[in-house]
């Protein structure tokens, strides 16, 4: 809701009300002036349009997993790279990691996530959208909560060639 303030400016607001008294007809009402809470809606919104504008632009794959290694994030270059698109891949496992390598790769990633600590480039072996092995250089970032826990990982990622 929105108040017509007397100079002409309209002033988003919160109106409500609740009964005071049982068996009265008495009802305290409030309104509240949410200028500030709009304003911050506002800067929220640009600021996550343009992380989204970032992310789309980053030259390197970029993606983000939980600490169950679910896709959270999957950028355009890292379809351009792996080939998946980020509808494929959001909300499930990982996807590139080689059959035969598994089992060390939750190892290292719980490792990542239980040290907190970023893993310098490396040279990996990527299992491509079709079907093929592929040769990626992988970054990996611990992602942090907003209490400093780290709450999955961030792989950036580019070719080997």
């Amino acid at each position: 809701k929105h108040y017509l303030h007397k100079d002409g400016h309209r002033v988003p607001v919160l109106i409500g009300g609740a009964p005071i008294n049982r068996g009265d007809d008495v009802v305290m009402a409030f309104v509240i002036d949410c200028t500030e809470q709009e304003k911050l809606q506002q800067r929220n919104e640009q600021y996550r349009k343009l992380l989204h504008s970032i992310i789309r632009a980053v030259p390197l794959a970029l993606v983000v997993v939980d600490t169950s290694t679910n896709v959270e994030l999957w950028n355009h270059a890292a379809e351009k790279l792996l080939g998946w698109s980020s509808d494929e891949v959001i909300g499930k496992p990982f996807p590139v990691i080689p059959p035969d390598l598994r089992h060390d790769f939750d190892r290292e990633i719980r490792d990542i996530f239980e040290r907190g600590q970023e893993v310098p480039e490396m040279l990996r072996p990527v299992m491509l959208k079709s079907g093929e092995v592929g040769a990626v250089m992988v970054r990996v970032i611990p992602a942090r909560d907003d209490e400093g826990k780290v709450s999955g990982a961030i792989l950036l990622m580019r070719s080997a060639d």
